[in-house]
């Protein structure tokens, strides 16, 4: 699942990928797959490796999508928590 992005950031690296209508930020796939492997950068040096859970507990939006993914380029398994 984690080289989907980098796939098509390759071939459509301009095309936007999100937009987040609540804080009107927009990424394309180029930035998208840049920012997720910033984080499966800081989940390896954090000793997360393939396997493990991330736990997450992010309202939808650009940094759940980037958890989803850059979580996906290093094997590891996105856990949702939901607020109580």
């Amino acid at each position: 699942m984690g080289d989907v992005l980098a796939r098509r950031a390759a071939r459509n690296p301009t095309a936007e990928a999100v937009v987040d209508v609540t804080t009107g930020q927009r990424l394309s796939f180029a930035a998208l797959d840049l920012r997720t492997d910033q984080l499966a950068n800081v989940l390896c040096g954090l000793a997360v490796q393939h396997g493990d859970r991330v736990a997450v507990l992010l309202p939808n939006g650009v940094e759940f999508i980037e958890c989803f993914y850059g979580s996906a380029k290093i094997g590891a398994i996105v856990v949702l928590l939901t607020g109580g």
